[in-house]
């Protein structure tokens, strides 16, 4: 087996040092940034790992263009529309609507790690929550959570099983 490391990149529209406002937050908008930047470092075709909401954003680069992506790995998934009760909405609009809205966000954040939490579990939390408290930052957030998941791509005809990160057997889409 023969392994070769290629830059690894965050893109999430929105978020760290991207711009706060776009006119686009979708999964498939955030899958041509990946493609950009992969061009743009004349890297690929190369695996891309999408964790969350930005599964689906690894899918649609895969889809959008298949010359530059080998592959995808789904961590933890959000490619479908779910149910969501009254309640998960009230608790949604009550948790957004404060100046409590960061530490809320940060709350569920931290309960993506209900075991153990990574050595600088701390220092990215703190990061989050400067980054969030940046004008825009919280805006682009709900604009996120509140677009469709749902992938309606092609997943292509050579789809590899496999198992995500909970042990589910693929695939899953």
């Amino acid at each position: 087996m023969r392994c070769r490391r290629q830059p690894e990149v965050g893109i999430t529209r929105g978020y760290g040092e991207t711009t706060a406002k776009w006119s686009d937050y979708s999964a498939r908008a955030v899958g041509r940034d990946a493609i950009a930047v992969l061009k743009h470092l004349g890297v690929g075709p190369a695996t891309i790992l999408g964790n969350s909401f930005a599964a689906g954003s690894a899918l649609w680069a895969a889809q959008d263009a298949p010359e530059q992506v080998n592959g995808v790995v789904l961590l933890g998934p959000i490619v479908r529309d779910l149910e969501v009760s009254f309640v998960q909405k009230l608790a949604l609009g009550v948790g957004f609507a404060g100046p409590w809205r960061v530490g809320f966000w940060t709350m569920y954040w931290d309960s993506l790690f209900p075991t153990k939490k990574p050595v600088d579990h701390a220092e990215v939390k703190a990061a989050i929550t400067r980054n969030l408290r940046e004008p825009g930052r919280m805006d682009a957030l709900r604009a996120m959570i509140g677009l469709s998941k749902a992938y309606h791509g092609d997943t292509g005809k050579d789809q590899r099983a496999g198992a995500d990160c909970h042990g589910h057997q693929g695939p899953r889409l």
